[in-house]
């Protein structure tokens, strides 16, 4: 084994365990999800709730460990420590629900050295998930099919993307404005400036979401144009993806009905009855399929990339 493959393999492990430690902050909402069953079997609550939070662990690792993997420091599309630097302030709401779902079970030094290590990878996963958005707009596939379902659904995708992404919004407004309080004596004057500062933190969680949720749509959109015949399932180990995935959707659509809680410290124009029923029967809904979408692409990737990595280790 010569030095450079030793330390490619070291920087995976790096990657893979500290995407494993950003992943237990998803894990434990992906648990909560399923103790909606509570009131009908204890046995059920707790067999889904741990499928759920370990599929959120998997699914979100993986979406950790292929973006630090695939993080194109040089590149000349976009100014890279602009990116780095917005990548990282997006990360910081991951950060926050990670540090309050385990405010009161874990001491705070441990909290805080998984919330920070949730902020480095998921400043990677912002990192990545931009740079792939803008250069998708210079790749545009979808201008190719004219098909008007095609359209519909892509657009469709877009648009659900980017509703779900509001929730990075509401959790960094939440978030912040606790922190702001600390400085500022009149926490309405916190809670403004949080308001102003968390649209900078959710810009790229809205490139990550909008542009995987539009892919699937049109991977649906040709499905549909194919014909449901064609419809195959080329091994297990796509299956397994697939299912992984679907589980992981769980713990996005928890954060929603946490963070959208007319409770926190959250816009007042969100807390209104009508806009209550939108976020629970539509964007929570939609943060679960969203999500699912997300971490399915990422699997996938992270599947391939490993197997032509193996494919040429073997060659050599």
């Amino acid at each position: 084994m010569t030095r450079l493959t030793l330390v490619k393999k070291i920087k995976v492990v790096v990657f893979v365990v500290a995407s494993l430690i950003s992943g237990l902050g998803s894990m434990l909402y992906g648990f909560q999800f399923a103790l909606v069953l509570e009131q009908y079997s204890h046995f059920l609550s707790l067999l889904s709730g741990g499928f759920l939070a370990i599929t959120a662990l998997l699914a979100n690792a993986a979406l950790g460990t292929y973006s630090l993997l695939n993080a194109r420091i040089k590149q000349e599309l976009i100014n890279p420590y602009f990116l780095a630097s917005a990548s990282f302030i997006s990360a910081i709401p991951i950060g926050f629900i990670g540090y309050f779902g385990y405010e009161e079970s874990l001491p705070f030094l441990i909290n805080l050295l998984i919330s920070s290590t949730i902020v480095i990878v998921n400043a990677a996963i912002g990192y990545t998930a931009i740079y792939n958005f803008i250069a998708n707009i210079f790749n545009d596939s979808s201008s190719k099919n004219n098909s008007l379902t095609f359209h519909l659904l892509s657009k469709g995708g877009f648009i659900v993307g980017v509703l779900v992404s509001t929730v990075f919004y509401i959790v960094t407004v939440h978030g912040l404005t606790h922190l702001l309080s600390a400085f500022y004596e009149d926490k309405k004057t916190a809670f403004h400036i949080a308001c102003v500062l968390a649209v900078f933190s959710w810009i790229p969680g809205a490139a990550l979401y909008s542009n995987s949720t539009k892919i699937t749509g049109e991977g649906i959109g040709t499905f549909l144009e194919q014909g449901s015949k064609k419809i195959t399932i080329s091994n297990k180990f796509n299956l397994i993806i697939l299912l992984v995935a679907i589980g992981s959707g769980a713990s996005l659509c928890q954060i929603v009905i946490e963070f959208f809680d007319p409770a926190k410290d959250i816009p007042s124009f969100i807390k209104n009855d009508i806009a209550q029923t939108f976020i629970y029967y539509f964007i929570a809904p939609c943060a679960f399929v969203s999500s699912a979408a997300v971490n399915y692409l990422a699997l996938k990737k992270l599947y391939w990339s490993f197997k032509e990595s193996h494919a040429k280790t073997t060659l050599t």
